[in-house]
């Protein structure tokens, strides 16, 4: 995970836990900590809180990581060990650290679109013009400044009115490629995490269409909580994706139903773009978006929202809405 302590800069770090309340372990400070010697790349990208960095130095930084996390995990496992790693702040509280995004400067975040037959029926109902079956796992991009963390305020711009809100599975490149066969998926993808596609409808409908202009205000691809190696769970299609607004649920589905898997994605885009590790792929939304629900005022977010993102295995993440404070007159 990407974080920031009280007392520093931006860090990487290990939740120690799926729990909510599962503290944070610092990666540089427990490297240091257990007496591991210093693995240059690995514990300066640790250190500046550079996933894409960390990323790029390869299994020396894992296995690095993993040494480390193994070492303290045992020494909090006996509570009368525990304090010293809290007050050398090798471990963190939870409440203590502000969550960043998993890669906090990507150089690309490539969203597929209409990846779920649900999704195209309920935009297709509302008399969008879509395609029933896309030949093709289209897409847009998303800028860096688009990205947040779990716990992020998202401001709904006075550009537009109707925010909506999309789950979806993002996986994040761990070494350089390009033309990834499906079945070399694994040895290019360094894990998995959560994203939310949050996007400006009325914006997006009177630019005709154009997702660039209604899908990259700050803040709009909510990215984490944590990144989970894929060693750690098996299939990436093998998730299912939900999503609550204050508590209701408004999607669920499993990525099984998808019409193209994750390795499909990545051989499709990786045939036109060479990924880097941190970049980052998102696998599209299922049914239940605001804009084609049966009741779109009242679906459709509103400062004070609270928006709840789960993925089977990756945790929880959770942003809420706030009004954008310099006014909320429309502005095209």
């Amino acid at each position: 995970m990407s974080f920031l302590a009280p007392d520093g800069p931006a860090r990487l770090g290990v939740l120690l836990g799926a729990e909510p309340d599962a503290p944070v372990l610092d990666l540089a400070r427990t490297r240091a900590w257990s007496g591991a010697a210093r693995d240059q790349g690995g514990d300066a990208a640790a250190e500046a809180g550079d996933m894409a960095a960390f990323l790029a130095q390869g299994q020396p930084a894992l296995d690095g990581a993993r040494a480390a996390l193994d070492r303290a995990c045992g020494c909090w496992a006996d509570p009368a060990a525990r304090q010293p790693l809290l007050d050398g702040k090798v471990v963190l509280p939870r409440n203590a650290v502000r969550f960043l995004p998993v890669v906090r400067r990507p150089g690309k975040v490539v969203c597929v679109g209409l990846n779920f037959a649900s999704h195209i029926a309920e935009a297709r109902a509302a008399g969008q013009p879509v395609p029933e079956a896309p030949a093709e796992p289209l897409g847009f991009g998303k800028v860096a400044s688009a990205l947040a963390g779990h716990g992020a305020s998202i401001v709904l711009p006075r550009h537009g009115s109707q925010l909506d809100y999309e789950v979806e599975l993002a996986f994040v490149i761990g070494r350089r490629c390009a033309d990834v066969a499906p079945e070399a998926f694994a040895e290019h993808v360094a894990g998995l995490t959560i994203a939310v596609d949050y996007s400006l409808r009325d914006l997006l409908f009177r630019s005709g269409g154009n997702p660039f202009l209604a899908k990259n205000f700050d803040g709009f691809c909510p990215l984490g909580p944590a990144l989970v190696t894929l060693d750690e769970l098996g299939d990436p299609d093998d998730r299912e994706l939900r999503l609550w607004v204050n508590g209701e649920l408004r999607q669920r589905e499993s990525m099984r139903a998808a019409l193209f898997s994750c390795a499909r994605i990545l051989s499709y885009w990786s045939a036109r773009y060479t990924f880097e590790p941190g970049d980052v792929i998102t696998a599209g939304t299922p049914a239940g978006v605001g804009i084609f629900s049966r009741d779109p005022a009242s679906w459709l977010l509103k400062p004070g929202d609270v928006v709840r993102a789960e993925i089977d295995g990756l945790g929880m993440l959770e942003t809420t809405i706030v009004a954008d404070g310099r006014g909320s007159d429309a502005v095209s």
